[in-house]
């Protein structure tokens, strides 16, 4: 078992007036606790085996400023501040769990949306073979009507026939030259009469030929939506398969380990990539376990922000949330209140203050742009930049535990931020296991 000395972090040091609200992450511990070690054959875990306690290291001595290419983003660290550690638990390894779980919630719930939209296009389809059935009965009813009408029009003719030249009908003999003519007439009138019924029965004909081809197009295009959903169903399911496969080998290769910055070897989080929470979820998260905020506009709006704003520039928005609540002590230090700003952007041995930014969306923006740069040296942007200089040291830092050392000068700087939002996807897991959220299609 490694032995190492845990200790709870401090914040990466920010310029900041005397009288500004410390920056302080959480007064939870930042230090993940250890993850079961899951064996290689997919058995039961085993209850996680805690480090050893050893004395406490001596306190560090202060490291040297970073040489930054843009000219640097941040003062240095005050002679009066707590002393920084230099070793801690990476929680990468977890942070790779929980994700793979999430994604497994997400597509369980994608199945199970396609397979209830499976049942009801199936129904639909159902339902138009029958109209199908019923509308080709039909068109058999026209067409008995129509050959009836046809035969009583047949007779009709006949006798008409018969009786306007004289036949030798019993019923003609006898008759006079007036009752003759009068009974051409009405015979005449029965006939038509029959023709009127014969075209009616014919007009019923086609109109039940025409709803019963309707019907079977309507048949054939719920046949192809069946199709279509079933293809959409196997295709869900084997996007499961996949989360299920990736989650039992996040969870076999999930093992404590000390963040080494010049270990670059396994699964790091990448600064680029999608949010795992949306909008609504990342600001239930904050008013349930936040500190509150002094912005000038609620944290809870900040967050939906940062989704938005990092989802336009393909920028992990929920983690540089959970950057910016260790940067600004949950939204309460001075360049909150005054600047917008919440990532300490701009301070430097020479600044008087960090950037100001003239609202909240422009302070979140600059700080998505600013991490966009830092993980793509030819990075384009889908807004103008907030600020020019923010193009920082260009494709410097891929994973977010690269920007230590660089970003800011606390050796675990990158495995303080992923602390915080380790514990952000905690909450979103259960909230997922209870509320299913079902990907887009």
């Amino acid at each position: 078992m490694l032995a190492a000395c845990l200790v709870l972090a401090s914040v990466p040091a920010l310029a900041q007036d005397p009288g500004s609200a410390p920056t302080v992450p959480d007064p939870e511990p930042t230090v993940p606790i250890p993850g079961p070690t899951v064996p290689p054959d997919g058995g039961e875990p085993s209850p996680p085996t805690p480090l050893p306690e050893e004395p406490p290291a001596p306190a560090p001595s202060p490291p040297p400023d970073p040489v930054v290419p843009d000219g640097g983003i941040r003062a240095p660290r005050p002679p009066d501040a707590p002393p920084v550690p230099t070793v801690m638990v990476d929680p990468t390894p977890h942070i790779r769990t929980l994700l793979a779980e999430l994604e497994v919630l997400d597509r369980q719930a994608r199945v199970g949306a396609e397979r209830s939209a499976l049942a009801a296009v199936e129904a639909d389809l159902a339902a138009a073979e029958a109209a199908a059935v019923a509308a080709e009965a039909g068109v058999g009813d026209a067409t008995s009507s129509l050959d009836s009408a046809r035969a009583q029009l047949a007779e009709l003719a006949v006798a008409s026939f018969i009786y306007a030249y004289g036949g030798a009908s019993a019923d003609t003999v006898g008759l006079g030259l007036f009752d003759r003519l009068r009974g051409e007439q009405l015979t005449g009138s029965v006939v038509d009469h029959q023709l009127a019924v014969v075209r009616g029965e014919r007009s019923k004909l086609v109109d039940a030929e025409t709803a019963h081809r309707d019907h079977l197009q309507r048949v054939g295009d719920a046949a192809a939506t069946v199709d279509a959903h079933r293809a959409r169903l196997t295709a869900a399911e084997d996007e499961l398969a996949r989360a299920e496969a990736d989650l039992r080998t996040a969870r076999r290769e999930q093992v404590v380990r000390i963040f080494d910055r010049a270990d670059r070897a396994g699964w790091q989080l990448g600064i680029l990539g999608d949010s795992a929470f949306t909008p609504d979820e990342l600001a239930a998260w904050y008013a349930e376990r936040g500190r509150g905020g002094q912005a000038a506009i609620p944290a809870t709006e900040l967050a939906g922000l940062y989704v938005t704003e990092g989802r336009l520039e393909g920028v992990r928005g929920d983690v540089a949330f959970a950057q910016a609540i260790l940067e600004t002590g949950w939204f309460r230090n001075d360049d909150t209140r005054r600047l917008n700003n919440y990532a300490g952007i701009g301070h430097c041995d020479s600044c008087p203050s960090g950037f100001a930014f003239d609202s909240p969306q422009q302070g979140v923006r600059a700080q998505i742009q600013h991490l966009k740069s830092y993980a793509d040296g030819g990075a384009t942007f889908a807004n103008p930049l907030v600020d020019e200089r923010l193009r920082g040291p260009a494709g410097c830092c891929r994973t977010w535990n690269e920007l230590t050392g660089v970003y800011a000068t606390n050796p675990v700087y990158g495995p303080l931020v992923l602390g915080i939002y380790e514990r952000m996807l905690e909450w979103l897991v259960a909230r997922r296991t209870l509320l299913p959220q079902v990907p887009p299609a």
